[in-house]
């Protein structure tokens, strides 16, 4: 059986401060890696410099990232919530590719210091993977009060919490990944 190779697609919006996004994309690089998948995180914000909405971007930089969104068979997507939206980093680099993500599976991973975990933000995601022939799952992990689910060091202590969220949200993704693989393959 094929290694699935799930890349972690992030966008903090911060800068000179803690990015609690950050930290949650490294729990779910963790747990990605736990699982058996091949991953690594994109920092939408690193990738900016060369992308743009428009599909005919040719950069050295462009086709690194293009080759990664290629190979991927689903995405993973964390970003915080900010104003019921999601950061335009991450706007930024999903409309700098298209055919790249087509009939691919996403996941998305909400991160709030507020209770809901970013709802509003996932809601609006859900559709923009839709525009991109992406297939948004219905499994959806939310970090919320992301504030109280690390201590000091920034270590995760809300693991007890998440594994069954976790295990939920990688066997869909694993059985989208598998079947929408085989059906490009066709």
């Amino acid at each position: 059986m094929d290694t699935l190779y799930f890349p972690i697609i992030f966008a903090a919006a911060t800068e000179h401060r803690q990015s609690y996004t950050e930290l949650c994309a490294r729990v779910v690089q963790t747990y990605t890696e736990e699982k058996g998948y091949e991953t690594e995180i994109i920092d939408a914000q690193k990738e900016i410099q060369f992308c743009h909405a428009n599909r005919k971007i040719d950069t050295p930089e462009a086709r690194v990232l293009r080759k990664k969104l290629e190979r991927a068979a689903g995405f993973i997507l964390v970003a915080p919530e900010y104003n019921h939206g999601y950061p335009g980093d991450l706007k930024n680099l999903l409309d700098s590719f298209y055919d790249e993500y087509n009939r691919k599976p996403v996941g998305i991973v909400g991160v709030s210091s507020g209770d809901i975990g970013g709802a509003r933000m996932v809601e609006q995601l859900r559709l923009v993977g839709i525009a991109l022939q992406m297939v948004p799952l219905n499994s959806v992990i939310h970090f919320s009060t992301v504030k109280k689910l690390f201590d000091e060091s920034g270590n995760f202590t809300g693991q007890s919490a998440y594994d069954k969220r976790f295990e939920k949200f990688f066997g869909e993704l694993e059985w989208y990944a598998r079947a929408l693989g085989e059906a490009r393959e066709k």
